[in-house]
């Protein structure tokens, strides 16, 4: 009997060649898929924890409306659990380049050496062409808003108008572009200045912005960096903190 079926089901197979090589092609394009998608995430995590890493990504951030003074921010380094903070000054305003219309962006005034490898230097630039800005009037650019600010080149001169009341020029060269581990995102970042949505990031040397206060305030979690990203007990560790710090 059993070998009456195997000479069946070999003549069926037989007979059927082209439908067997399909199903047989369905179920490996199916396992294929599978193992795809089961190896997606733990690779973009991997990925994201290494990005994160490299470029010191903060673990939490304060932010004012009012600004935040030497004072605040001595106060907040002295919370159980904050192992370095990395206070920012900043200022939306709005700007235009070569006689084009005006478009709202954000100027960040980097540290002074905002390359060195230490836990306070939080948000690491990546230069993608040219250099850092060096002294008064030239900064570094990252495009958020193409359809806005795509055609911006190297040596393109930025005037600023509505806002920048708190820089110490009006004016600003392009050295550098840059990208910023902060703006990963492909939906527009929101402001207050112009149009509601910022087409470029500008990175100016210490000493450009000249209130004093901060905008922000960027903090790193004590023990945070030994946990993934992603991890439960990296949020713990960073909720602790954010408690602290919210009394």
């Amino acid at each position: 009997m059993k070998k009456t079926y195997r000479k069946n089901m070999w003549r069926e197979l037989a007979a059927n060649k082209s439908r067997f090589a399909s199903v047989f092609g369905i179920v490996l394009l199916g396992v294929m898929m599978l193992s795809g998608l089961l190896s997606v995430g733990p690779g973009m995590r991997r990925a994201g924890q290494a990005w994160y890493s490299g470029q010191n990504v903060f673990d939490l951030r304060v932010v004012s409306t009012l600004g935040l003074s030497e004072k605040d921010i001595q106060a907040i380094s002295a919370v159980e659990g904050v192992a370095a903070v990395m206070p920012v000054k900043s200022v939306d305003c709005e700007a235009s380049y070569r006689g084009g219309s005006t478009l709202a962006i954000r100027v960040q005034q980097l540290p002074v050496y905002p390359t060195l490898q230490e836990d306070a230097n939080m948000n690491r630039l990546v230069l993608e062409e040219g250099r850092l800005p060096g002294s008064a009037g030239e900064c570094a650019v990252q495009v958020l808003d193409q359809g806005a600010a795509g055609s911006i080149r190297l040596g393109d001169v930025i005037t600023l108008s509505s806002g920048a009341d708190d820089l110490s020029t009006q004016t600003l060269t392009v050295v550098g572009f840059v990208t910023d581990p902060l703006y990963f995102s492909t939906e527009t970042e929101s402001t207050t200045a112009g149009n509601g949505a910022l087409g470029m990031a500008i990175y100016t040397p210490d000493g450009s912005l000249t209130m004093d206060y901060y905008a922000s305030c960027y903090i790193k979690a004590a023990g945070a960096d030994s946990y993934d990203n992603y991890s439960d007990e990296y949020q713990a560790a960073v909720d602790a903190v954010a408690d602290r710090l919210e009394e």
